[in-house]
């Protein structure tokens, strides 16, 4: 029995070393393997632990990968605010507010925050993702223990727990022989967070680049997630509602404001009874969160009159030039935002 329980644990000790060092999720601390998938909220976390020892950011930008691309270098322009795109693909409103209450914590200079909310976000049967969990920091933050030294140890410790599985140890393999020849980068960031499509631009250059098929399936993928829920779920809200209270009360001022679509699924949701409910149900609270002090929503955003109307990756991921057009809707109520209040201490 001794000899078995040794060998166990040496066994298990080789598998979270051979865990630590591929690291095929980007969820530990080894970086010689490539990774399958690009953990966005390690890497924001990171970078913007790094931008707050250079020049703490006054301004956040918080979303899905549909805010992953706007440039917060025309924010910083336009406004004068130092600004960090925070979005990290596929935000639950876990992640929002989870980054909300980490970038306050970290940066106490912040200013303005500017929330993408993706309408699906409020489906109560999307639960909070691992990619959240297993990064302690902004678990952390979401739980409330940010700085808890117990806290921060046992959440360090579940991604070792939860990556004692046959489907991680297959990431394992499947990390260790793409070393040999490395995929081509589908993405990219900027030191202040922005995302590229380096892939996807080039194919797109080279004429290579399938949109129908990008379109079909990313449409397919929306209106079932569209269709899956009727109505918005409770402590969803309460979320987002949090997130509001604790940034105003802190004197920082939020701009909320809900991705466009592309055309053409944009009509098609709204042909369907419950789909296009979902979606004017979500814009329909947007507005009430803005009667709110220091909370506005920028509902003008109009695909139709973007610069570039090819300029779509799929049925919902615009490209940069797109992004500029959006970005500068949004800097424009950032301006306002920001305005009112300095009018408004000027009147006490």
């Amino acid at each position: 029995m001794r000899a078995f329980l040794g060998w166990s644990a040496l066994l298990i000790s080789l598998l979270l070393v051979a865990i630590t060092v591929v690291n095929p999720r980007q969820e530990f601390a080894g970086t010689r393997f490539p990774a399958l998938a690009l953990n966005t909220r390690r890497f924001k976390a990171d970078l913007f632990d790094a931008r707050v020892k250079e020049a703490p950011p006054t301004g956040i930008i918080i979303g899905s990968s549909r805010s992953m691309n706007l440039p917060s270098g025309l924010f910083t322009s336009l406004t004068g605010e130092r600004f960090f795109n925070f979005g990290v693909f596929n935000a639950t409103i876990e992640d929002d507010l989870a980054v909300e209450r980490y970038t306050l914590h970290n940066d106490p200079s912040v200013r303005d925050i500017v929330v993408g909310v993706d309408p699906q976000s409020f489906d109560g049967h999307i639960p909070q993702l691992p990619e959240l969990t297993h990064i302690a920091r902004l678990q952390g933050a979401l739980d409330g223990t940010l700085g808890n030294p117990v806290s921060s140890t046992l959440l360090t410790l579940r991604p070792y727990r939860d990556a004692l599985t046959v489907s991680y140890l297959a990431d394992v393999a499947r990390s260790v022989l793409n070393a040999a020849h490395p995929p081509e980068a589908a993405y990219s960031f900027d030191s202040d967070g922005v995302l590229q499509y380096p892939k996807a631009d080039r194919a797109r250059k080279t004429g290579s680049y399938d949109w129908p098929q990008h379109f079909r399936d990313c449409s397919a993928t929306q209106e079932a997630q569209y269709a899956t829920y009727d109505s918005l779920a409770t402590y969803k809200r309460a979320m987002l509602d949090s997130l509001i209270a604790e940034a105003t009360a802190k004197g920082v001022r939020v701009i909320l404001w809900v991705p466009p679509l592309n055309p053409a699924l944009d009509a098609a949701v709204h042909t369907k009874p419950v789909e296009s409910a979902n979606y004017d149900r979500v814009i329909s609270y947007m507005r009430w969160l803005a009667r709110r002090p220091m909370v506005s929503f920028v509902d003008d955003i109009d695909p139709a009159k973007f610069p570039n109307s090819s300029g779509w990756y799929d049925c919902m991921h615009y490209d940069s030039i797109n992004a500029v057009s959006i970005a500068t809707s949004l800097a424009s109520a950032v301006r306002s935002a920001n305005t009112r209040a300095a009018e408004a201490v000027a009147a006490r």
